[in-house]
């Protein structure tokens, strides 16, 4: 079932998500106040980690098939899907820059538990931009493309964190600096410019459960928008920098919600019987 927006139903956001409605994961767009839901992909293969092109005519997306992972794009108007990258060393797609020429990815050619590269879509050539014995992940471009904020784990697993300990960096691309943006206990991930560069949003992982965190693009006044309430992860900003969306887990079931960015206003987005997630806003 598709819930309307209430309260903000003067503005219709499209969004892309992924669903198993069909078995596998799927990559889905649909509105926030229209019932239609499209599929753009339909295959026995997981599609998942998609981020939309600038222009928001493309999905470029990480395609988990059995003789490795690819990174593909689909057109939103025809569903001609393009492979970008078939390589056995390709881990997962995490942004595409505004002008489709450049990706964030991450591969394991240099390291087996994988590294972040500036991949230029043209010449097939890439930068890495970490290196380190850790995980990165979840990389995205500032607005105007000068920095990538990443989370990047910074202890291994314990009894505690299961995952691990990971922080919010930022990684100034004219030389690869690192600032650290975050301390904290916990998983931290999925971090998010907002549109206008001036916030960053993320997931704060700790015990199982995760909550979405909101700070100022230095790492200062930190907020935790949902407080504890149910599993709460993959942050995304709407283009006009109002809403957040976030998957929301109850009882092993996902859902796709809103959250505004002073975290007074929750609202259902979509809501079923099945594993919906990662709702990304269509860029304006």
């Amino acid at each position: 079932m598709l819930l309307t927006l209430m309260g903000c139903q003067s503005k219709n956001y499209d969004l892309a998500y992924v669903t198993d409605r069909d078995n596998t994961l799927d990559i889905c767009i649909t509105s926030s106040e229209n019932k239609e839901i499209i599929n753009l992909t339909n295959s026995d293969i997981t599609e998942y980690n998609l981020t939309w092109s600038k222009d928001g005519t493309e999905i470029f997306y990480t395609s988990y098939e059995k003789t490795g992972r690819k990174v593909k794009s689909v057109n939103v108007l025809d569903k001609s899907i393009k492979v970008i990258i078939n390589d056995s060393i390709i881990q997962s797609v995490n942004d595409v820059s505004k002008d489709n020429e450049r990706m964030i990815i991450s591969s394991s050619e240099h390291h087996k538990k994988g590294e972040l590269y500036l991949y230029d879509i043209e010449t097939n050539s890439k930068i890495r931009i970490t290196n380190n014995e850790f995980y990165e992940a979840g990389a995205k471009f500032s607005p105007d493309e000068k920095t990538v904020v990443v989370s990047i784990q910074t202890k291994v697993s314990d009894s505690i964190n299961y995952s691990g300990t990971a922080e919010i960096f930022e990684i100034k691309l004219s030389d690869l600096s690192l600032n650290r943006l975050t301390d904290l206990e916990g998983f931290n991930a999925l971090p998010e410019y907002s549109p206008n560069g001036e916030l960053i949003t993320f997931h704060h992982c700790d015990n199982g459960k995760c909550d979405i965190m909101m700070m100022e693009f230095d790492g200062l006044n930190l907020v935790n928008l949902t407080n504890g309430k149910d599993d709460n992860r993959w942050p995304r900003w709407s283009p006009d920098g109002k809403w957040i969306s976030f998957t929301k887990t109850i009882d092993n079931n996902s859902d796709i919600y809103f959250i505004s960015k002073d975290g007074k206003r929750v609202k259902p987005i979509i809501t079923t019987e099945f594993r919906d997630e990662i709702a990304i806003f269509k860029p304006n």
